[in-house]
């Protein structure tokens, strides 16, 4: 901007909304062209594109930027420019003089009225004297950004500005931009400490609202080493001080889900026990969102240095659960800490072996979720690996079977799990696994079907191998060789780990899945010539027994044989070198 406009030139017409009455009031002043309108429409469109780090970043938010060309082709009424260069005694003037340039109404062209401009430039006298004259500052009074005149101040850093507004008018500290901001997002974001502070101890502002990238006020913050993240953290522990430990529940439990354990540490110092319920709205206590939080093993090692907090906690509102079983049931994909974490609970005095009413084993729960990890870490704390629990009366195999986990089947066979045992409803591994094929709702068809067929078909394989007193190797796991061995117990081939072919082995998997693995193909004898052989069906192989051969011979002699075409006869096919040879001599042929 340069000096201020004089006092007959036109306002400029806005494009947004809120200046629609300024565009008909500009159409009367001839001044204002339509290349005008064009630029200012195209500045309007440009700048809303913009996301508010661009916002930050760019000098188009500066009204006295020299860059701004756009001022200079529609200037702005002299009520405005006097609010932005915080002329309050210029303010009672131009208002008692009305008309066009004492206008309270009027806006620039991003829709900023005088309380914007005022508050933007940090004149608290200014603000004032556009009080004293009639005009109010409130959360419907926005620019095209969305900003109030608050967001404007506390962006600025302009701290006797903000303190006037939310005293005066206290529903915009909970205002939001376009962008999802509130002016605490504002003050941190540009780093203004004293501003942040003040929002924080002395209005309602929620330091852990979430805005629409998902930024909040406390993790923008920073480190503690910092002077903003200290600053934070100070002045929410002197809010909980006057008004109660419970305002810090939100912000233990977001500082604890995003891993920041320094924080975790400063906010949970003044208190004598850890929070067990759930935050307002969410469905995580504290002990649950460290277990599941971006950094579980620091987070779970400052709440259980503070105290031994092992027990039940709440997990979501009407329902407890185990530390220890939450850390069981993580899935590694997301999850991977949780053997660390069990690691940290154990050593706290937590028992392996525990479990609620309504919750299974830690055992069962990491069984069920397929961690083989944490099966491993719970074996090597001496968990009992037949225990019955939970609701089911189940083992940590009846979980593993029921949820068609492969992996943790077999680690839990090769601890010595009892495959026999009976669940609550009586079912054994086998028989849960025959449910989940046969009950699944919705029914499952094409390729998922296969591929549960196939998990099954591997359970299936281990119990019935276990069944014959036989360690579970990797070709019994992965399908090779014979499935499992035949009744009698004998005949085993020893050259493929007890896997060799047997006659009488089941057929398993089920019919219509894919087996694990290639399975080998026993080689016949005399190599690829005597193979051919022994599909041709030659008394030269000698490798089907009487019995065999007879059944075979009648069924051939049952149906009837077309009389041999030679090759040269419609066939169209270049004769083979020798074949006619072969064909009269009637040897070993080609089938």
């Amino acid at each position: 901007m340069g000096a201020a406009a004089p006092l007959s030139r036109p306002s400029p017409p806005s494009a947004s909304p809120a200046g629609a009455a300024q565009h008909a009031q500009a159409a009367e002043h001839p001044r204002t062209s339509r290349q005008s309108e064009r630029v200012l429409r195209a500045r309007v469109e440009a700048a809303l594109e913009m996301s508010a780090d661009e916002q930050d970043a760019a000098t188009t938010d500066d009204e006295d930027h020299s860059a701004d060309k756009v001022n200079a082709l529609l200037p702005l009424p002299a009520l405005l420019v006097a609010a932005q260069g915080g002329q309050a005694e210029l303010i009672p003037h131009l208002v008692g003089v009305g008309g066009h340039n004492g206008d309270l109404k009027a806006v620039s062209w991003r829709d900023r009225n005088a309380m914007h401009m005022a508050a933007r430039c940090g004149s608290l006298p200014t603000v004032r004297a556009l009080r004293a004259a009639g005009m109010a500052a409130t959360c419907h009074d926005r620019d095209i950004f969305g900003n109030t005149a608050l967001h404007l101040a506390a962006r600025a850093g302009h701290l006797g500005v903000v303190r006037l507004l939310a005293e005066c008018h206290g529903c915009m500290v909970r205002a939001t931009n376009r962008f999802g901001d509130t002016p605490l997002h504002s003050a941190v974001r540009h780093d203004e400490t004293a501003v942040a502070v003040f929002l924080i101890e002395s209005t309602t502002c929620e330091p852990c609202a979430r805005n629409g990238a998902g930024d909040r006020p406390l993790l923008m913050a920073g480190p503690l080493e910092t002077e903003m993240g200290r600053g934070f953290v100070d002045a929410l522990r002197r809010r909980a001080a006057s008004r109660g430990l419970g305002t810090l529940t939100r912000a233990t439990v977001e500082a604890a889900l995003a891993g920041r354990a320094d924080v975790v540490s400063e906010l949970i110092k003044d208190r004598e026990a850890l929070p067990q319920t759930c935050i307002r709205g969410g469905a995580k206590s504290l002990m649950r969102a460290a277990i599941v939080g971006a950094n579980p093993p620091a987070v779970v090692r400052v709440l259980v240095a503070h105290s031994a907090c092992t027990g039940p906690c709440q997990v979501s509102a009407g329902l407890w659960s185990l530390p220890l079983v939450q850390a069981a049931m993580l899935d590694t994909a997301v999850n991977a800490h949780g053997a660390e974490v069990i690691s940290v609970l154990v050593g706290a005095g937590a028992d392996v072996d525990a479990y609620l009413p309504h919750t299974q084993t830690a055992l069962a729960a990491a069984a069920e979720a397929g961690n083989i990890i944490v099966i491993n870490k719970l074996l090597g704390f001496k968990a009992s690996v037949n225990l019955i629990g939970g609701p089911h009366g189940r083992t940590a195999l009846h979980a593993a079977a029921a949820a068609l986990q492969g992996g943790a089947v077999r680690a839990l066979l090769d601890a010595g799990a009892d495959a026999a045992l009976r669940d609550g409803r009586g079912c054994t591994a086998r028989e849960l696994v025959d449910q989940r094929l046969r009950e699944h709702d919705p029914p499952l068809t094409g390729e998922k079907l296969k591929s549960e067929r196939t998990r099954a078909g591997v359970i299936f394989r281990m119990l019935d191998w276990v069944a014959a007193r036989r360690p579970v190797t990797d070709d019994v796991f992965w399908g090779y060789g014979a499935y499992a061995p035949n009744q009698t117990g004998s005949g085993t081939g020893e050259g493929n780990g007890g896997g060799g072919p047997q006659e009488d082995a089941p057929a398993y998997p089920p019919a219509g899945s894919r087996v694990v693995g290639r399975r080998p193909r026993s080689p016949a004898p005399g190599g690829k010539r005597g193979r051919k052989r022994a599909r041709g069906g030659s008394a030269a192989g000698g490798s089907q027994s009487p019995g065999k051969e007879a059944a075979a011979a009648a069924a051939a002699a049952a149906v009837p044989t077309a009389p041999r075409r030679s090759p040269r006869q419609g066939s169209g096919k270049r004769p083979r070198r020798g074949g006619a040879a072969r064909a009269a001599a009637g040897g070993g042929g080609h089938a």
